[in-house]
Parts: structure tokens; sequence; C-alpha cells
């Protein structure tokens, strides 16, 4: 019977430490860190150009609160709507007087950059053997950088991107219950046994083992997907990226620069008309208001680069893959870097040709001739040359003025062209053009 009830402790014994407990919370089981020179991922990237922010002082940059304090104030003052609506989408800081300047050597521009796991062949102990990404593989770490940026300077950034912005991971809780009893029962009788009162005694073994197991989970808990910090330099950007658990960083990113390139002591005068496109009639050529501009033209027309590396880490899940929690995992945490890749193009060289537009005739009044380049309008002596505008919008709003009033002299000085003075009959005949300036 000793036998018995010792084997049946042992039988408990071993039941119970096999049933373990289970720890969800931790990262993983086992761990092991190596660096690698295969190409565990793969890197590529595009830029997108962008508008320049507005920096106005409209109604749109204030609080809640500010918006329907100033919406109030205005609607006591204005007349009518139309200058009620006038008010509300024009910018409220005061502007200084002086003549602005136009930087044609900055540049916003979005960098995409995509990333994602790529499967390669690893050659290791004299075989070739084809290496492809499990289910439960991630990047859990990534450094992007930009480097060696050629014929400009990083000046700021204001935006960074991800796919993601915050996960609700939850809680998991699990309960374990382990049982375990011995029921141990016997008699004790006295029998006969060759002619001699004998005790024998009869025992019974009865082990009753239970294990229960019930997993939790509760929404509760909350962090972000993917905690990200930078470093801006004249010559490079760098992003560091750390996922959370179950979060591959694989996808695209993108991050807003502001770029400024070396400008040309060579400076282009505009004009300014003050006209606007909101306003009930035309102003009279004594009460339109002018001032001039400068643009300042960048000083080459290369195309602005820069250099894209990455590093990064990967969880290589060697075991207990099928699982979603990752605490029961044996991981490899497999650390490289992408070096040599394309260069990425910031600034094309497009985009470093200054466009500017004029007015010109496509047909002249008095002969009928169509002239092959267009012949451009002056205002001397105001402007040595043709009068040129900064933006498209400018020029057709000052053309579709002069049209509607019929105007020929502005700013006291007479619009003409080169060979001739401009006519009334000259104005139908005004077209707005364009052309690049390049150093």
């Amino acid at each position: 019977m000793r036998k018995n009830v010792a084997v049946g402790l042992g039988i408990i014994v071993v039941l119970i430490s096999s049933c373990t407990q289970y720890r969800l919370t931790r990262r993983f089981k086992t761990a092991a860190w190596r660096e690698t020179v295969d190409d565990w991922v793969k890197a590529a990237a595009f830029t997108l150009n962008l508008k320049p922010q507005p920096t106005d002082e409209t109604i749109f940059r204030l609080s809640p609160a500010a918006q329907a304090a100033f919406i109030k104030a205005i609607g006591e003052k204005s007349g009518n709507a139309y200058t009620f609506l006038q008010a509300l989408g024009s910018d409220f800081q005061k502007k200084s007087e002086d003549s602005p300047v136009f930087y044609r050597t900055l540049f916003h521009c979005r960098v995409v950059v995509s990333v994602e796991k790529s499967s390669f062949f690893n050659e290791e102990q004299n075989m070739r053997e084809s290496l492809m990404p499990g289910p439960a593989d991630r990047i859990s770490e990534l450094l992007i950088k930009l480097s060696g940026l050629e014929n400009g300077c990083f000046i700021s950034w204001n935006r960074f991107e991800t796919q993601y912005e915050t996960i609700n991971i939850g809680s998991l809780s699990l309960k374990e219950s382990n049982q375990a009893e011995l029921g141990v029962g016997g008699t004790a009788l006295m029998k006969k046994w060759l002619g001699q009162d004998v005790l024998s005694v009869e025992g019974s073994l009865d082990p009753r083992l239970g294990y229960g197991r019930e997993l939790k989970e509760e929404l509760s808990l909350r962090q972000r997907y993917v905690g990200f910090s930078g470093r801006l330099s004249p010559k490079g950007a760098d992003i560091f990226m750390q996922g959370v658990s179950g979060i591959d960083l694989a996808g695209n990113f993108a991050m807003d620069l502001k770029i400024e390139v070396p400008s040309s002591p060579r400076r282009m005068k505009v004009f300014l008309p003050g006209i606007t496109q909101t306003e009930e009639s035309p102003l009279s050529p004594e009460k339109m208001t002018w001032k001039t501009a400068s643009v300042v033209l960048p000083a080459s027309t290369e195309d602005v680069t820069c250099n894209l590396s990455c590093r990064y880490t990967i969880r290589h899940v060697l075991k207990n893959s099928d699982t979603i929690v990752e605490g029961d995992d044996h991981v490899l945490f497999v650390q490289g870097r992408l070096d040599g890749l394309d260069p990425v193009v910031l600034v094309r060289t497009e985009e470093l040709k200054t466009r500017l537009f004029y007015l010109a005739a496509h047909k002249d009044a008095l002969t009928g001739e169509i002239t092959a380049a267009g012949e451009k309008v002056y205002l001397r002596p105001l402007f040595e040359g043709p009068v040129y505008f900064a933006d498209y919008e400018t020029a057709s709003r000052f053309l579709s003025w002069l049209k509607a009033v019929q105007a020929i002299q502005v700013a006291g000085c007479p619009l003409r062209f080169n060979r001739r003075p401009l006519t009334k009959d000259d104005l139908g005949f005004l077209v707005v053009e364009g052309m690049n300036f390049v150093p």
C-alpha cells in the first residue's frame, strides 16, 4: 500500500508542475539577439510637392470660443451680408507696409517611405535555404535616415504620419486552478491462515485531479501604436520608430519637410495690384492701389537629392508563432541595415525654374497680324522691362480689371507695347502668358 500511495503522490506532483502559470504580460518567453547582413527588409521612397501652408491669421486659426466672439463682433459692425462675409474671410493680422519678398528658394515636400519585410536566401552550413517571414514576425524598431542632402538644406519639418494612431490593447488575465485529491481507504481483519490468526489489511487509492483554465479579455487599457522621435540637421533627417506588442512597423510613413536652396543675386520685380475677387464693382483707376515686390530666384536648377538608409530590428518568432499572445514566443531579434538605396529626389529641376507671368497681345489690333511669341505689355517708368506678376491668378485678375474699366493707364504710367502705346482696342486681344526664369 505504501508503494501505491507514493506512486499516486508522484503523479500529482508531476501533473501540477506541468501546469505552471502562463504569463501573458511578458514580451517573450526566451530571446536572443544577433546582427545580419541579409536583407530582411526592403525600403523605397518618393516625394510629393506641397503648397506652402498659409500664414494668414484668419478666423479659422482661432479656437471655437474665439471664433464665436469674432463673428458676433463683426456682425454688429457689418452693414450688409457682403461686408460681413468679406470680413470673415479676411486676414485680421496687421501687414507690414514694406514691399513683400517672394522666396522661390523655399520648397515644401512630403517624403513617403515604404518599408516591408522581404524573403531572401540565407547560406548557412553550406546549405542554401529560403527564409520567408512568418505570420508572427514583425518589425519592432525602425530608424529611417535621410542624409547627404545635395544642393540645399533642411529648414524644418511640421508633420509626421503613420497608418497608426492609437491601439486599444485591452487587458488580458488568466485564471488557473489546479486541484489534487488523494483518497485512501482500508480495512483491517483478523483471518485464519494455517491455523494461526493473521491481521489482513485491505486498502484502496483514489487519486482525483482537476485542472481549470479561463482566459479573460477586458478592453480597458490604451497605448500608442507607434512611438517615434526625430532629429533634424541642415543636411539630414532621422526618424526613429518603436512599435508595441503585436504591431508591425511595415507600411508607409510620410514626413513633411521644408527645404531651402541657395539663392541667386538676381532679383525679379513683380507688380501687385490692389484688386480682390470679392469686390462688388470694379475699382476706378484712381482708387486702385498697388505695390511692387521682389522675387528671389534659385542659384541653380540641379535636382535637390539625399540618400536613404534604414536600421531595423526584426522580431523573428522561432517557436509558438501559432498563438496571438506573444508571451509564449521564443524569439530571435535580428538587427540589420539597408544602405546603398536609390537616392531620393526632393526637388526636381522643373520645380527650381521660377515661372512668372505677364500680359501680351496674341493679335495686333491695328494690323491684325498674329505675333509668334506675343508682344508684352510695359509700364514705364515704373518697370524698365515688361510688367511681371508672381502668379497666374494675380495677372488674370489684373487683366479682367483692365477690360472691365477700359484702363490704359495705371499708377500714373501709361500702358504700352514696346513699339507703341496701348489703346482700348488692344485690351480685347490681351492674354496672360508665362515664362520660366533660370539662373
